[in-house]
């Protein structure tokens, strides 16, 4: 560490190395406690812990009862909480607004699901029937007769 870095630390963090940033520290009590001659670290830290005490003195000042009521008087006035119509027209909204949301699934489960439905329930070749299915046998899978010559 050098004087320079040692001497912005001081006036960075105070005083007390410790709380100076950690990977600091050890590197500042090393040159603090080799340096003895004048102008060096601890110099900088005498200087330094001087400043320290002043601000730990110094107490903040409390404003005037004036200023906390000229503060007070300049703040928005609260809002009421809603009453119970308008907590009551809030869920009647979001009532509405599912019903709507149920009601164009139910239309659009009207409009689109008889075409879909068509294609399942309905097959495409009807299996014969009556007498027509004793005959059925004859029939090969294209629906053309055994004998039939094509």
């Amino acid at each position: 560490m050098t004087q320079e870095r040692f001497a912005e630390l001081a006036m960075a963090y105070g005083a007390d190395i410790g709380r100076w940033p950690e990977g600091e520290r050890e590197a500042a009590r090393r040159l603090a406690g080799a340096e003895a001659a004048p102008g060096t670290a601890s110099v900088a830290l005498e200087a330094e812990s001087v400043l320290d005490h002043l601000l730990w003195r110094a107490t903040a000042a409390s404003p005037s009862l004036a200023l906390s009521d000229r503060v007070i008087a300049l703040a928005p006035p609260a809002r009421a909480a809603p009453g119970w119509l308008a907590r009551w027209l809030t869920g009647v909204g979001v009532a509405t607004g599912l019903a709507g949301a149920c009601a164009a699934g139910v239309a659009m489960g009207v409009v689109f699901a008889p075409h879909a439905l068509i294609n399942v329930v309905t097959p495409i070749h009807a299996p014969p029937q009556g007498e027509e299915a004793a005959a059925g046998d004859a029939f090969g899978v294209d629906g053309a007769g055994v004998g039939d010559v094509g």
